[in-house]
């Protein structure tokens, strides 16, 4: 007779920690709402779309921030931490954040997040 399989093992090795994304997923308008559903379903499912802002905001950003961190400070950490090429800590976190965002990516000559008609952003790392 085969043993039951265990559950707990396979539920933990299903857990996303990483998507196939690319840094050009990133560098335009196109896909913003695509990387969100996979965020918010595979890392965040209770986080409410309004903590989303429209315009770089650090009260507003703050309180997304731990929001994120609150439903899971590994998921947020592995956000912020997002391994994509030219792209620096804390990147993604904030183009998952502000609506009509797109970063800069590694040829954008010092410019990290651009917000559609909002303006354009270098970003700097900090104490997450």
């Amino acid at each position: 007779m085969q043993k039951p399989l265990n559950m707990a093992m396979i539920e933990r090795a299903l857990k996303t920690t990483s998507f196939d994304l690319k840094p050009s997923d990133f560098t335009n308008y196109t896909y913003q709402e695509e990387i969100r559903y996979l965020f918010t379903m595979g890392y965040f499912p209770k986080f409410d779309s309004k903590n989303f802002v429209n315009l770089v905001d650090q009260k507003k950003l703050n309180l997304a921030i731990l929001a994120l961190k609150k439903e899971s400070m590994q998921k947020f950490m592995s956000m912020y931490k997002y391994k994509l090429s030219g792209v620096g800590p804390g990147e993604v976190v904030l183009f998952f954040l502000i609506n009509n965002a797109k970063l800069g990516g590694g040829n954008s000559a010092s410019v990290d997040l651009f917000v559609r008609g909002k303006g354009q952003y270098e970003i700097k790392s900090a104490k997450s």
